[in-house]
This record gives C-alpha cells, sequence and structure tokens, in this order.
C-alpha cells in the first residue's frame, strides 16, 4: 500500500494512449464482423468506424484519466474492486453510446429501432469487452 501511494497517481499521457490503442484495435477485431454481416457498403463502414475510433479513443483517454482521479482522490489507489470495474465500464459504454448514437443515425440508412438495435448489440459487445481488457490490461501491461 505504501508503495502504491508513493508511485504517480496520474498515468502518463503515453501510457493512456497505448491502453486505447490496445482497446480499440481489439474492439475493431471483435465489432468489424458484426457490421460486415449486416451493412453492405464498406466505404460507409470504413467512415463509420474511422470516425467512431477516433472519438473513442479520445474518450476513452479522457474517461479512464477522469476515473483514475476519482478512484485516487477517493480510494489514494487506482486498482478498482469488482464494483468499481463494472461501474467504469457501464460509464464509459454510457459515454461511447452518447457519442455513437448520432453518428449510427447519421450514418446508418435505417430507422430508429434499426439503430437502436444496432447500438444494444455495441453496448452489451464493449461493456463485456471493457470489462475483460481493462482487467487484463491493469494486471499484466499496466
Amino acid at each position: 500500500m505504501l508503495s502504491e501511494l508513493n508511485q504517480n497517481p496520474v498515468k502518463p499521457l503515453h501510457q493512456r494512449i497505448k491502453n486505447a490503442l490496445i482497446f480499440e484495435v481489439g474492439a475493431l477485431l471483435i465489432i468489424t464482423p458484426t457490421f460486415l454481416v449486416h451493412r453492405g457498403d464498406i466505404s460507409v463502414f470504413a467512415a463509420m468506424v474511422s470516425l467512431l475510433i477516433l472519438l473513442a479513443i479520445a474518450w476513452n483517454t479522457l474517461f479512464n484519466y477522469l476515473f483514475d482521479c476519482y478512484l485516487w482522490t477517493n480510494k489514494r489507489s487506482r486498482r478498482k474492486s469488482k464494483v468499481q470495474r463494472c461501474l467504469h465500464a457501464g460509464l464509459f459504454q454510457l459515454g461511447i453510446s452518447l457519442i455513437s448514437t448520432p453518428i449510427f443515425i447519421a450514418i446508418l440508412d435505417t430507422n430508429q429501432w434499426g439503430v437502436f438495435s444496432v447500438e444494444i448489440i455495441f453496448s452489451l459487445l464493449v461493456f463485456a469487452y471493457a470489462f475483460v481488457t481493462n482487467f487484463i490490461y491493469e494486471q499484466y501491461l499496466d
């Protein structure tokens, strides 16, 4: 515990970007097949995914910084309990949903139910992926 208190509570920017890039590359590998099955136009898909990835990297970096600051301020630790890990993944997903939903609505040529169903699938995939990858990252790569 003492060694953790002596550590810098805020991860350096390069470490946050590395975390975000690892996360987004993995998410891209998981999500791409899902969308390719449902969408025929690869150029629209590529544009949408590129925009979402850039926004997600920015959100990932900012959100993790803010969450770490919260943990450090309130717990004097960056380690997350299972409840905090679920809260982290859920709040991350809420933020990414607020970012991605307008993009899905603008780009996908479908009705609101179609966008809503895509967003539900996307949210479930990203929530589970965020929970697992952040745990692995913190245990082995942090």
